[in-house]
């Protein structure tokens, strides 16, 4: 098989379609402004979603009832709402209509086209193959089997991340998959225990080389959630990344104040524990 015919999968070369699922009455700033970023580097993004979701522009607007019925939509399991798990049968349901990546809403884009590959996904860590981007060839195996195995564990007793990463990680595994999936560099070069350096003055030469190096860089907002409250609720602070890449898609400041300091100094402690604590765990488990 030639490269472009490789790439007919995904539309162009310069342009594949991207899709992604809003499940809400609308869009936090941090989501709005990494699909923004997707539209303004030339890319057609379709947002699926099953209410009437304002969309930024240049972005598509599509009824997630076409790929999975309103009825199957299911939480995540314990007290903080999300649908998470819901997300990743979604995701593959709707690699099986073809010429389409996913992208999680808050994966922003970066300074690199996509891979010219069938198969794109990539490293989150050492064995771990993150869904945040995936495309798969509509007729693939593996697409087969993950949506199989999404709709049967769904219904058994799950924890966050077995339908995505711990699912994907396991099946490209078993299809022989794992030489083509990329390095953490290419969509993951920011990690999840780092995501505090959004928001620090301080790092936004290093967050800005990490965009423009990577196709399109993970900003975990899951992982925000968990911080302080005023991470989401407040406005980033002047002269960090998220400053600059709020503006850089045109939100302007509304009037709330910015994320103090202290906010970030408490975040970048919790994640820094975090961190830790599961290396810990690894090095106990090794030995």
């Amino acid at each position: 098989m030639t490269s472009d015919a490789k790439l007919s999968v995904y539309g162009t070369k310069s342009s594949p379609r991207l899709a992604t699922l809003w499940i809400g009455n609308a869009l936090p700033t941090l989501e709005w402004a990494c699909l923004s970023s997707w539209a303004q580097a030339g890319y057609r993004v379709d947002v699926y979603s099953y209410s009437d979701l304002l969309v930024p522009d240049g972005i598509s607007s599509r009824d997630a009832r076409e790929v999975v019925s309103e009825s199957e939509v299911f939480a995540n399991p314990g007290s903080r709402l999300t649908f998470a798990g819901f997300s990743n049968l979604f995701r593959y349901e709707l690699l099986r209509q073809g010429n389409v990546i996913w992208i999680d809403a808050d994966m922003l884009a970066g300074g690199v086209t996509f891979p010219q590959n069938d198969y794109c996904f990539g490293f989150e860590r050492d064995q771990v193959v993150n869904g945040a981007v995936l495309g798969l060839p509509s007729r693939s195996a593996i697409l087969s089997s993950l949506r199989e195995q999404a709709r049967y564990r769904s219904q058994q007793d799950w924890k966050w991340g077995q339908l995505g990463p711990g699912l994907l990680s396991e099946k490209v595994t078993q299809y022989g998959l794992t030489e083509v999936a990329q390095p953490k560099s290419v969509f993951y070069s920011l990690s999840y225990n780092e995501c505090w350096k959004m928001y620090s003055p301080q790092h936004v030469e290093e967050i800005l080389a990490l965009r423009f190096q990577s196709v399109g860089l993970h900003t975990w907002s899951n992982v925000i959630r968990k911080g302080p409250p005023g991470l989401r609720a407040k406005w980033p602070p002047a002269g960090s990344f998220l400053d600059y890449f709020y503006r850089s898609v045109a939100l302007e400041k509304p009037a709330i104040p910015r994320t103090s300091r202290a906010e970030v100094a408490l975040f970048r402690l919790v994640q820094e524990g975090r961190s830790l604590l599961t290396g810990l765990k690894r090095e106990f488990l090794v030995a």
